[in-house]
């Protein structure tokens, strides 16, 4: 004969196994969309960076190339190696003879075959140098690449911080009521 006061066969005990896988699934849910939500930001952060950054040096690296002045276009380029992420950074001639210009290899990281997926291993940009609005004369360009990975590791931290939270802590407190649920 089966005893029908077993725990298992409450009503109670099956609604509450419901509410807290949902609210587990729910809690990964949301969790992922953050930090999905935090790499885009990151991505951006990145790119307003850069631009930032040559919207920053045009003016000296115009100068620099408008005059033909390699000291001067080699102070640019290292004071942009200020930043962690720079990579490359080249003032050149339209035909491509660089005046100015310095790189360094990307930093290795255990988490790049997670993170360049995500970001790329490196980002380009190239902006045209010029003077006034209207004159199309080009002088130079200033290109420069970021390595992506210091701001990914960066990002990685926070998602290993924002994922293992949603997943065990609402099943702590799930585990909790369950077990209140039962034996009280």
């Amino acid at each position: 004969m089966q005893n029908s006061y077993e725990v298992e066969h409450r009503l109670g005990y099956r609604v509450l196994r419901w509410v807290l896988a949902v609210a587990l699934i729910s809690g990964v849910t949301v969790s992922t969309v953050q930090v999905i939500l935090d790499a885009g930001r990151v991505s951006q952060s990145l790119d307003d960076q850069a631009q930032q950054t040559m919207a920053l040096v045009k003016d000296a690296s115009t100068q620099a190339v408008f005059s033909i002045d390699a000291d001067l276009a080699q102070q640019v380029v290292d004071g942009l190696f200020a930043q962690e992420a720079m990579r490359v950074a080249r003032i050149t001639h339209p035909d491509g003879e660089p005046l100015g210009s310095r790189d360094r290899p990307l930093k290795e990281s255990a988490s790049r075959r997670i993170t360049d997926p995500i970001f790329e291993s490196e980002r380009y940009y190239r902006k045209e140098l010029s003077r006034g609005t209207g004159t199309g004369n080009v002088y130079g360009y200033l290109e420069l690449k970021y390595d992506t990975g210091p701001a990914a590791r960066t990002w990685l931290e926070r998602a290993s911080i924002t994922l293992p939270p949603a997943s065990l802590l609402p099943s702590f407190s799930e585990w909790c009521c369950l077990w209140f649920s039962i034996y009280c």
